[in-house]
């Protein structure tokens, strides 16, 4: 994901952060990763690629959940939607 590990993490952006947070989380190879709005502050690319590594690992039985305001990114990349309205959830499709 291509991260400058010399520098400080406070001086990384906003995307970058995203990027080591993703790493940490996929470190130890977790059956369940649960992800709050994973894209956001990454650039086009990287959430083509973030993406393309959420694919690998769910192919590999890695089970993904993760929420998102973008419903395009959702219909794109994830095979089961489900919607919470005030801590419920209402739908599951």
């Amino acid at each position: 994901l291509d991260l400058n590990l010399e520098k400080s993490i406070k001086s990384y952006s906003l995307g970058n952060r995203k990027k080591l947070a993703i790493i940490q989380c996929l470190l130890h190879e977790p059956e369940l990763l649960i992800l709050d709005e994973p894209t956001s502050g990454l650039d086009p690319l990287m959430q083509t690629r973030f993406f393309e590594i959420v694919k690998e690992k769910s192919n590999q039985g890695m089970t993904v959940f993760l929420s998102s305001h973008v419903l395009s990114e959702v219909e794109k990349h994830c095979d089961r939607v489900g919607f919470i309205r005030d801590g419920q959830l209402i739908h599951l499709s």
